[in-house]
């Protein structure tokens, strides 16, 4: 799967073009402004991303704890399916929640009972930080054995239930996944619950058979995906700009084995809280557009197994003793990168895009990068200029 020569040398001439700029334009032995700025903004940077990540551990475990308390002030066997914390806007969204809960088939063979929980959330713009909008309290060691799916509703969010939900990228942000798979399969092998808590869960965002809510303001708009177009990389907006999935359609799926089995970075969330896709932008993670993989492929991973494993084959994988690689290996009787290559390629030819048999051109990437530092510092002189 590869870029064009022509679109590589149009990638190439506008990165020089921009550093050309960037280099003509004001003091030649002056730094450039984002270089002359570095240490300053390391260190914004570096506080903002702590007071973010504080504030996520601070709100989400206030948020267990008052979830709790409202649990067990209810007698035995008598809470409510919807908790409502809060008289505000929340109480928009509990029909659509009773609703959510009635159209889902949610197993209770395995003693986990699912509900969820609306939050009124701060009335403040902009949203100050730590604000997860959607979460997941996996059930505890003690009490009810519960999971429950947790939605902050914003005051924004005050207009009708249709439009309200429909915005969401995944229904209820992907909150009610992990309860799902707890109440449909019971508890995962040992080694199965190691790798689902250090990825927050993010795999089990989606819920089968896989169904998204289109959002008018999905990823399709950001700017690797729109460079992409302008060169005509029609696999790579398949890719969404990730090179990992890119080589994982090409001749290196152990790419995307890697990184679904890498962890997540620790501490984002108190122990017993599960996260959505919004988790590491909430904490100030830097994303890597180009080496990691989007959240549209780590969010369906789990309910893609599902529908192509069974019940019973995926059952299997999920409570076996074994690790997470051997177990997927026994369950599809091949490599967890080898599997999902052939699942996106079957994607792609679902789609009607070209079947990627080749390597990856990733003078592509290069490119790209090179592009990219050159706008970034072309902007940066145009700035220190006025």
């Amino acid at each position: 799967m590869g870029v064009s020569k022509r679109a590589v040398s149009i990638l190439a001439i506008i990165a020089v073009g921009g550093l050309s700029l960037s280099l003509l334009r004001g003091d030649r032995h002056r730094l450039p402004l984002t270089m002359r700025d570095a240490p300053r903004r390391a260190a914004v940077r570096e506080l903002s991303d702590s007071v973010a990540r504080l504030a996520l551990l601070l709100r989400t475990g206030s948020a267990r704890q008052r979830i709790d308390a409202a649990v067990v002030g209810y007698p035995a066997g008598r809470v409510p399916r919807v908790l409502l914390m809060g008289d505000g806007v929340a109480g928009n969204l509990q029909a659509a929640a009773e609703r959510e809960l009635a159209a889902r088939t949610f197993s209770s063979g395995h003693g986990v009972s699912i509900r969820m929980a609306l939050l009124d959330g701060p009335t403040v713009t902009p949203v100050p930080p730590g604000v997860l909008r959607s979460f997941t309290i996996l059930p505890g060691p003690s009490g009810d054995g519960g999971c429950t799916a947790v939605r902050v509703v914003l005051p924004a969010e005050s207009g009708t239930v249709e439009d309200t939900v429909g915005m969401l990228r995944l229904r209820w942000g992907g909150a009610l996944g992990p309860c799902w798979y707890l109440a449909t399969f019971g508890a995962p092998g040992p080694a199965i619950r190691a790798w689902l808590d250090s990825r927050y869960w993010d795999v089990a965002a989606a819920i089968p058979p896989r169904e998204e809510v289109p959002n008018p303001r999905d990823e399709a708009s950001r700017p690797p995906e729109l460079i992409m177009r302008m060169v005509g990389e029609v696999l790579g907006v398949f890719a969404q700009g990730s090179a990992t999935l890119e080589g994982c359609l090409g001749d290196r799926p152990e790419l995307c084995q890697a990184a679904f089995l890498s962890p997540l970075p620790e501490g984002l969330l108190p122990p017993g809280i599960a996260g959505n896709e919004r988790l590491l932008p909430a904490a100030h993670v830097p994303s890597n557009w180009l080496f990691s993989l989007p959240p549209s492929a780590t969010r369906s991973l789990l309910a893609m197994m599902v529908e192509d494993f069974g019940p019973d084959r995926f059952a299997a994988f999920w409570t076996s003793q074994a690790t997470v690689a051997e177990a997927f290996q026994v369950a599809a009787g091949e490599s967890l990168g080898e599997w999902y290559r052939a699942q996106l390629r079957q994607e792609v030819r679902e789609a009607g895009l070209p079947d990627p048999g080749g390597p990856v051109f990733w003078p592509s990437a290069v490119g790209l990068l090179v592009l990219a530092l050159g706008v970034a510092l072309w902007s940066a002189e145009r700035r220190q200029v006025r």
